[in-house]
């Protein structure tokens, strides 16, 4: 892939820059890109001016070795495995003019100078044996729709001693799940492809792993396939406040899928969700439930209800088989009163303090704003799971 004149200038500078004051550019970048990645990664060996796009879309193992004029491009999830070298002038593109395509690269590889590695590739099969896949850790995976409280679960899971939680840790879920539920590929195919990111990252010293994903809602089957023992932690938001929170921030609109601007939107919306997320937005017509014209013709607002009834009721189904002592349901308004219920699922402390970490940016709306016929496409919706799951709100 072409470089743009912005990078070849970046890396003309870097280089004179690196060989002037090495220290001083390694320190830039590690505060500049590395700095955002959500787990601390030990010797990671700069060499070179490098470029970083969405860092936090990266995940790095022990052990890297960048020799420098590196373009490392992580919009659609990027994963280097333990003991990994890449030579000058080695490019990671996830991206092209219209489509995502994850990148993972397994441990103990060695990537040749003058080697650009396109979207959708999966190098190696080197893996050490103490992986994420194989290790005896438990396991907890986060589930929910998105603007549910997940985030918040996990930045109280991992200010645990003896836990590490992340937060939508690899984007490469949200392309797989996408593909997977529009029939682009099958259970198998999947499954490899879950299992080679988890051996692709080296174990953790940790006696609880915890990662939260609203895509993790549509494989659970899948995750138990590969995890048996792992525990499922379903946290329920009132469909009224998902829809007050998603809404605003963009969720579902007309351009998510290249359609023209619905006329008939019930409110502006001033938040822009990134490609990525919006690339992957679910797709009522993919999924064979609806018409593209009336897909279509849906209001932003009418899709978020439709969605959060939608996945909630794949989260209740799915777990069915699962058991019972591996699963938990906790309704994101009960958490700080049933503190105590979450701790002895996960046997973790139990004095911690739960509040909301994703606050919204934006001007939420609110229930009382909502005209007859929002109210209508609601009910139409959402009113039987809600009658279910929320009776006396």
């Amino acid at each position: 892939m072409q470089l743009s004149l912005g990078n070849r200038l970046f890396f003309f500078v870097g280089k004179i820059l690196f060989w002037l004051f090495p220290g001083f550019v390694k320190s830039i970048l590690n505060r500049k890109y590395f700095s955002k990645i959500q787990i601390k990664v030990d010797d990671l060996s700069i060499h070179g001016p490098v470029y970083v796009k969405e860092p936090k879309r990266l995940f790095l193992n022990n052990n890297i070795v960048l020799k420098g004029n590196n373009v490392i491009d992580c919009d659609g999830g990027i994963i280097l495995g333990s003991n990994v070298e890449m030579e000058s002038n080695v490019d990671l593109f996830t991206k092209t003019s219209d489509s995502f395509g994850p990148i993972i690269i397994a441990p103990n590889n060695k990537i040749d100078k003058n080697t650009s590695i396109e979207p959708n590739s999966f190098i190696g099969q080197d893996f050490n044996k103490s992986n994420l896949y194989t290790q005896k850790a438990s396991m907890v995976f986060i589930l929910g729709t998105g603007r549910s409280g997940t985030n918040a679960v996990s930045s109280v899971l991992n200010a645990q001693s003896d836990v590490m939680c992340l937060h939508d840790p690899f984007p490469h879920v949200s392309f797989w799940t996408s593909d997977f539920l529009y029939g682009e590929y099958g259970e198998e195919e999947l499954i490899n492809k879950l299992r080679f990111l988890y051996q692709s990252i080296d174990s953790q010293p940790y006696r609880l792993i915890g990662q939260s994903d609203q895509k993790f809602g549509a494989i659970i089957p899948q995750l138990h396939t590969l995890f048996p023992n792992a525990k499922f932690l379903w946290v329920l938001r009132d469909g009224r406040d998902f829809v007050n929170s998603a809404y605003p921030r963009g969720w579902f609109r007309n351009s998510e899928y290249g359609y023209k601007p619905n006329r008939n939107e019930f409110i502006d919306s001033k938040a822009v969700p990134s490609q990525m997320h919006a690339f992957n937005r679910l797709n009522g017509f993919k999924l064979g439930l609806f018409t593209e014209d009336k897909w279509k013709n849906m209001s932003a607002f009418e899709r978020c209800c439709w969605y959060w009834n939608y996945w909630n009721i794949k989260i209740e189904n799915d777990l069915k088989n699962v058991p019972d002592n591996q699963k938990l349901t906790m309704k994101l308004e009960d958490i700080s009163s049933q503190k105590s219920k979450l701790s002895e699922f996960l046997e973790i402390e139990s004095d911690f303090n739960f509040e909301v970490t994703n606050k919204a940016s934006y001007t939420r709306l609110e229930t009382s704003d909502w005209t007859s016929e929002m109210q209508g496409l609601f009910r139409a919706h959402c009113n039987e799971s809600m009658n279910k799951w929320y009776p006396s709100r």
